[in-house]
């Protein structure tokens, strides 16, 4: 997690015994050894292919690791060319709270209108406001509407 190497043996077989450990055990086996009946060999081939599945998602995810590690770089280079100038800190951080408002507003616009639509036969900015046949869209701006005022 924090980038640091492990090379503490014990560490690292109690890490290994508790996780991958087990599909490795499982995906040595010679199934094509085994044999049996016709169903059991369909069976057989069933479990075959999703040990084969199991393999390709651990590849998957190993393949997912490097390319966290080589955005990791690629993020500390930005962070670098963001970092020598003032312009780009001034506008990258006024963006973030340009983007926090944003999040913001839209979550309070999303319980409003749950809200709103939630309260049964009584009375409610939703039937006061709102049209029939209104689209998603309309009511999601109606509900940003009546968030911000």
């Amino acid at each position: 997690e924090s980038g640091e190497t492990i090379m503490s043996l014990p560490y690292i077989i109690r890490e290994y015994a508790t996780g991958w450990l087990w599909l490795d055990l499982v995906t040595a086996i010679p199934w094509d050894w085994f044999e049996g009946g016709e169903d059991s060999s369909m069976e057989l081939t069933k479990a075959v292919r999703i040990i084969r599945l199991t393999r390709i998602l651990r590849g998957l995810k190993l393949i997912g690791l490097f390319r966290f590690k080589r955005l990791r770089t690629v993020q500390e280079h930005i962070s670098l060319i963001i970092e020598a100038s003032p312009t780009l800190i001034f506008l990258f951080g006024a963006s973030r709270v340009v983007l926090m408002l944003y999040a913001m507003t839209h979550w309070s616009a999303c319980v409003w209108y749950i809200i709103g639509s939630s309260a049964g036969d009584g009375p409610s900015w939703v039937r006061a406001h709102l049209p029939d046949d209104a689209d998603q869209a309309q009511r999601y701006f109606y509900s940003l509407y009546f968030t911000l005022t």
